[in-house]
């Protein structure tokens, strides 16, 4: 994924997000509800939380850690395999929060969907 556009999209598609287009604009869907012509994942917390529920809400046993550690802004994603065991950890670190919590997700996803 190279861009931000489709990194979002990866996201959107995670999250079930519907799309609609006629001949010149797409609009996004979620739950029924319209959600705009763009998609916003980078940039706002109040959609980027929705995403990190999921993560921690998946089949696995997933756990999100964003923090800022003595001026860094680092967010890991650790997946368990049991209830102890460690199976996988992200560790993403970033300028800002978001930046880093937005970009662990993408990663996350990513290996979420070549496993499954």
């Amino acid at each position: 994924m190279k861009t931000i556009k489709d990194q979002n999209k990866l996201i959107a598609e995670f999250m079930g997000v519907e799309t609609t287009s006629d001949a010149t604009n797409s609009m996004y869907h979620y739950e029924g509800d319209s959600i705009g012509r763009e998609l916003q994942y980078h940039t706002e917390w109040n959609w980027l939380m929705p995403v990190v529920e999921k993560i921690m809400g998946a089949p696995t046993w997933s756990r999100v850690y964003p923090q800022v550690l003595e001026g860094s802004c680092i967010c890991e994603i650790k997946t368990y395999k049991s209830f102890a065991e460690l199976d996988n950890e992200i560790e993403i670190e970033e300028g800002t929060l978001i930046e880093a919590t937005y970009n662990a997700v993408v990663e996350f996803i990513k290996q979420y969907n070549e496993t499954k």
